[in-house]
């Protein structure tokens, strides 16, 4: 069963940044995403992907990306993200142009999945991860697809357990059974 997830890319290095770990810094992961239909990469350490929007990932040394990209940090680990054909990213630019995000709303915090982003410098977001927008008044806030339908999978196991609850109360003919 192959269950639609949304990611950050971070999760996904959680594993080897352990590993890269030194004792006198964290480990700073950065993404290098790269489009099909072109040779255009960029550098960013924000991203906001589906993972069915994701071809290919490989990790590459720090110096190879500092030849392409110039001088990254000493703790830097870099996961090269390659893209599946029609994926949209848009830049934090086009997120407000195409969502409609008022000049005055553009300095408010990103609550994506209940986690405030106060850094969003360089973020980049596949619109297909999208799935709920709302512009409040104190941040924007998204919910992505993956982060809804687990919502909806743990709505219909609490149903089922509460009608499996019922059902035995009943069965068991106890006078406060539903």
């Amino acid at each position: 069963m192959r269950t639609k997830l949304i990611i950050t890319l971070a999760v996904l290095l959680l594993p080897l940044i352990s590993l890269a770990q030194t004792e006198t810094s964290e480990p700073k992961p950065f993404f290098i995403i790269k489009f099909p239909s072109s040779s255009k990469e960029i550098l960013t350490n924000n991203v906001l992907l589906e993972a069915s929007d994701i071809d290919k990932i490989e990790f590459i040394p720090v110096m190879e990306a500092e030849k392409r990209f110039g001088k990254l940090p000493k703790n830097a680990v870099i996961a090269k993200v390659t893209l599946k054909p029609g994926v949209k990213i848009s830049t934090l630019g086009q997120f407000y142009k195409i969502h409609g995000v008022n000049e005055n709303k553009r300095k408010l915090p990103f609550v994506i999945n209940g986690e405030t982003w106060s850094d969003t410098t360089n973020l980049f977001i596949s619109e297909n991860s999208l799935k709920v927008i709302k512009i409040r008044t104190d941040s924007i806030e998204i919910m992505t697809a993956g982060h809804v339908l687990e919502l909806e999978k743990r709505k219909k196991t609490t149903k089922m357990q509460m009608k499996s609850i019922s059902t035995k109360l009943h069965k068991a003919k106890l006078p406060y059974a539903v």
